[in-house]
């Protein structure tokens, strides 16, 4: 999961994903003055909640990865402090939110960088099959699959096992509550995510493998709004210190390395 690390090669149906990961920072357009932000004031930081071990709370005093790079990110701006701004994930994407930036485990893809501007790639995942513990194989004909709604994830998935075995819901929290009363037999969710839910399970589910895409997170920035070459200069300067590599390490214990290949 460091910063930029690159991973192997991918069978074809899911090397799309990989190949439409891409740091792209659009040139900026218009904002209304209504969405700009007090570039004074607290740094405000959207993102989709719950997300263990990224936010593990409603503020980014209750640590987690994001967390404590968002405020790495206000102290390195001068701001004092961080308002965390709960937006569902697919507004984040779209750059439908009332903040500075959004540091929701956004992958980084040309589609999405059509709509909303980008800062530096500051981690680097592949895609993990939760499962639970006593359940089916999700290889099997039959077997179904969840996912959160404008995901990679839903993307890949349906490229793969068929999109009438995949069941979209409206967000992560959803399709994990699926998995656990048995409404699907696997969520196929980035690896970070799947092994912070999998720990937080009490045994009950598993990562059973994973499916190499090298997705790159990036803070979703709104298109042209004032403040967001400031943000992005701050986010880089913070990967290039090795400050993202310590907070990634403390949030995840550092690199638990690869899961195993799921898919064929």
């Amino acid at each position: 999961m460091r910063p930029g690390r690159p991973t192997g090669p991918v069978r074809t149906a899911l090397a799309a994903v990989a190949t439409a990961v891409a740091l792209t920072v659009a040139a900026p357009t218009a904002v209304p003055a209504a969405a700009a932000t007090d570039p004074d004031g607290p740094l405000r930081v959207a993102t989709e909640l719950p997300a263990p071990r990224f936010w593990n709370g409603a503020g980014a005093a209750d640590g987690g990865f994001e967390a404590d790079l968002a405020q790495a990110l206000a102290a390195r701006l001068g701001r004092p402090g961080v308002v965390v701004v709960p937006v569902p994930f697919a507004r984040i994407v779209r750059g439908r939110f009332a903040a500075d930036l959004a540091l929701a485990q956004v992958t980084i893809t040309p589609a999405r960088a059509r709509v909303v501007d980008f800062g530096v790639p500051y981690l680097t995942v592949d895609q993990g099959v939760l499962v639970r513990r006593d359940g089916p194989d999700p290889r099997n004909p039959g077997a179904r699959w969840g996912v959160a709604r404008a995901t990679t994830g839903a993307t890949a998935v349906r490229t793969v096992v068929g999109a009438e075995r995949v069941r979209t819901y409206a967000n992560a929290a959803k399709a994990f509550a699926a998995l656990r009363n048995g409404a699907v037999d696997a969520v196929l969710i980035d690896v970070p995510i799947a092994r912070a839910v999998a720990a937080d399970s009490g045994g009950g589910l598993k990562v059973a493998g994973g499916v190499p895409t090298g997705e790159r997170y990036g803070a979703v920035l709104r298109r042209g709004a004032p403040g967001n070459t400031a943000v992005a200069d701050a986010l880089a300067a913070l990967v290039a210190d090795g400050t993202v590599a310590r907070l990634e390490a403390a949030a995840f214990g550092g690199d638990p390395g690869p899961v195993p290949r799921f898919l064929p």
